[in-house]
């Protein structure tokens, strides 16, 4: 038996929404941008890549670790 605790920060999304003074015409009404991260901190003492996976897979295949994924990103309103 293995220790498989784990404290996982699987989604965070900040954002910002720009205040209409900003835009001299009349053409954008609003605007939202936005950082999107996924899988961004695991903190664990397992040895491995994921405590959420089995040791190994049934079908003898490997097992990776998540990607961390960055988005950013830009709504507009017109």
């Amino acid at each position: 038996m293995t220790d498989r605790s784990y404290f996982r920060l699987k989604n965070l999304q900040i954002g910002y929404n720009l205040p209409s003074s900003t835009f001299e015409n009349n053409f954008i009404t609003s605007a939202r941008v936005f950082l999107n991260g996924t899988n961004l901190l695991t903190v664990t003492d397992f040895i491995g890549f994921d405590p959420e996976q089995p040791e190994r897979q049934s079908n003898g295949g490997a097992i990776y670790p998540q990607l961390k994924i960055f988005t950013f990103g830009v709504n507009l309103r017109f």
